[in-house]
Order: C-alpha cells, then sequence, then structure tokens
C-alpha cells in the first residue's frame, strides 16, 4: 500500500496496525473503534498522509482506490466512515472469524479468503 501511495504522489504512513485487547476496549470506550476489532487479529491497518494527516480529502480517495485494488475492504464507504482504515477481511466474514478461539482456525480461514483473492504485485 506504502509503495501504491507513493507512486500517486502519496506519503502514507501506518498509524496503527495491530491493537492489544487493551487498547481496543480504550477505543471503544472513547467511541473511536470497537472491542472486537480486526486490528486484534492483525488483519486491518489505518493509513494517514505524512504532513497532513487525517486533513487531505484526495489522499483518503486514493487510498480507498489502491485499498480496492488490492482486493482490500476500505472503511470510508461505511455508514460510520473510517477512511483510514483498510482490512483484509470481507465484511461478511467478520463475525466468523472473530467467534475463532484458535488462531489456526483463524489462519485456515484467511488463508481461504486469500485463495480466493489475487493480490496485485507492489502492494
Amino acid at each position: 500500500m506504502i509503495k501504491r501511495m507513493a507512486a500517486r504522489g502519496f506519503d502514507a504512513v501506518p498509524i496503527d496496525a495491530y491493537r492489544t485487547p487493551d487498547e481496543a476496549a480504550r477505543n471503544a470506550t472513547k467511541g473511536t473503534g470497537i472491542k472486537l476489532s480486526l486490528h486484534l487479529l492483525g488483519a486491518a491497518c489505518d493509513f494517514v498522509e505524512q504532513g497532513t494527516g487525517w486533513s487531505n480529502p484526495k489522499f483518503f480517495k486514493a487510498l480507498g482506490e489502491e485499498a480496492k485494488a488490492l482486493g482490500l475492504v476500505w472503511g470510508g464507504t461505511w455508514a460510520k466512515p473510517d477512511r483510514p482504515h483498510c482490512q483484509a477481511v470481507p465484511v461478511n466474514w467478520q463475525t466468523q472469524l472473530r467467534s475463532m478461539k484458535h488462531a489456526q482456525q483463524r489462519d485456515q480461514l484467511a488463508a481461504k479468503w486469500l485463495g480466493r483473492t489475487k493480490l496485485p504485485s507492489g502492494g
């Protein structure tokens, strides 16, 4: 993602990837996240632009386009938009993924989904 955004003239910076359960709970309490975030599973990352942070709509438009091109889900189209958010799990698989108690089960589901998705090189 960083390389693809750089090719478009943006300096994308990952600001939030993996979250601990405590971090997710704090974000949920503040209203800036959810307790069962996909960040807990390493399946999501938030990006902003170096220098402009959250304030450049052109950056987020490009981020959404690149996420889609890579087969990722972009949070900018949600009912409550989360423009920096990109995730590697389709929304309709989230409940199933979150309900799995063992990492091996989650890994198998992720492999199944990734096997159906061709990711372009250079992402």
